[in-house]
């Protein structure tokens, strides 16, 4: 994130571009859900039983209904929209202004396995 408000900046007057007003819009929501990330577990297995435990299920390859955006929304964060992207790398949020950022290795990691047929008692129909 310093490094998104390093090239934001100003406008070389001192005045804050609308990119770093944006950005600040968004801090308030990538604490809680960072926080709710890394909350799934330190490995692919902790993910996938974090997720059993709580209900949540999702389907394969769809951002839209991924049992990782499913759990952040379970879990109380709420923004306008929640995608995983396909390969399980980060997390797109609008909350203010789309913002990508990166997801834990463990969460990569289960994503991928679950798009590759992992954890069937996981996954809904598609």
């Amino acid at each position: 994130m310093v490094r998104a408000f390093e090239r934001a900046g100003t406008d070389g007057s001192g005045n804050i571009t609308d990119t770093t007003q944006g950005l600040i819009a968004v801090l308030e929501v990538l604490d809680p859900l960072t926080y709710a990330l890394l909350a799934l577990g330190r490995t692919e297995k902790d993910v996938a039983r974090r997720l059993r435990d709580a209900g949540i299920r999702g389907r394969r390859q769809n951002m839209h209904h991924d049992p990782i955006g499913r759990w952040l929304v379970q879990v109380g964060f709420h923004a306008p929209a929640i995608f995983v992207n396909p390969d399980g790398t980060g997390i797109t949020v609008n909350a203010g202004g789309w913002v990508n950022i990166a997801a834990p290795p463990a969460v990569v990691e289960f994503v991928r396995a679950f798009d590759d047929g992992a954890y069937p008692d996981l996954a809904e129909d598609n």
